[in-house]
């Protein structure tokens, strides 16, 4: 119950540090893959419920979310990045509970993930990349399911700005925000 019927704005203010990550595979990502990573996560801790960003040459080429599963999400970002998927990175909010979203993403041709971690399936997603040749790091913590910082959109338009499809959206109670314009936009 929240006091009065109104919640403080909290923000996400955390930022991830490459200092932090947990390696988990054999391959280990590259210098620019890395980059991608901890560029892709940073746009992930925006989008809500099953969170799956695709990123490649510092534009969001795909974004899946809203879904019961995990997976699927990782399809909906594939579908929507198309043949941009091919040597992208994928940022996902929080763990992968099952290898089936490793092997979607594989499909797609994602070569890296950041996650982070935490699943009892751990072991079973980590083979999983090893038998696909992906690398994968762990951020040992979820993003926050908060308000949007206030430079959040200000990182989600400067990429809007590098990539072609961005437009301004409208989402609930008049909040407008920059997204990808899917192909059913």
């Amino acid at each position: 119950m929240v006091p009065e019927g109104q919640q403080p704005d909290t923000y996400d203010l955390r930022d991830l540090k490459r200092e932090a990550l947990t390696l988990v595979t054999k391959r280990l990502p590259t210098e620019d893959e890395l980059q991608q990573l901890l560029f892709a996560w940073k746009v992930v801790k925006h989008v809500k419920s099953n969170a799956i960003v695709l990123a490649k040459d510092w534009v969001i080429v795909g974004v899946g979310a809203g879904q019961m599963n995990r997976v699927q999400s990782v399809r909906l970002a594939a579908e929507a990045a198309g043949e941009r998927a091919k040597g992208a990175v994928l940022a996902s909010d929080a763990f992968f509970p099952f290898p089936d979203n490793v092997e979607a993403a594989a499909i797609a041709g994602v070569t890296a993930i950041i996650q982070p971690g935490g699943s009892v399936k751990d072991q079973e997603v980590i083979a999983a990349a090893d038998r696909l040749g992906l690398a994968m790091v762990f951020t040992g913590m979820r993003t926050s399911d908060t308000e949007m910082e206030p430079l959040g959109l200000f990182t989600i338009f400067i990429a809007s700005v590098l990539a072609e499809p961005w437009v301004r959206c409208w989402g609930w109670a008049g909040v407008s925000f920059w997204c990808l314009r899917l192909s059913c936009c």
